[in-house]
């Protein structure tokens, strides 16, 4: 999985953005409007499913850009 394509499935976890809102790596997803525990539960479960990689919720804290929570998933991916 790519960058871009990671982007596009971490986007769909935030169905109430609006189509012309700008998902981008550099995207500090922690600030994004809607993001929640739920939110980080829903993002850690398609990690799984994308990587079959397993991240804390601890891990997922500590990354700060939508980039570096992929590049954290393609490291840990099996």
């Amino acid at each position: 999985m790519t960058l871009q394509q990671f982007i596009v499935r971490f986007r769909e976890e935030f169905e109430y953005l609006e189509e012309e809102e700008i998902v981008e790596g550099s995207t500090k997803f922690q600030e994004m409007d809607g993001w929640d525990s739920l939110t980080a539960i829903m993002i850690l479960e398609m990690i799984d499913d994308e990587f079959e990689a397993d991240i804390s919720g601890d891990e997922l804290r500590e990354c700060s850009t939508i980039e570096e929570l992929y590049n954290l998933s393609v490291q840990r991916a099996s």
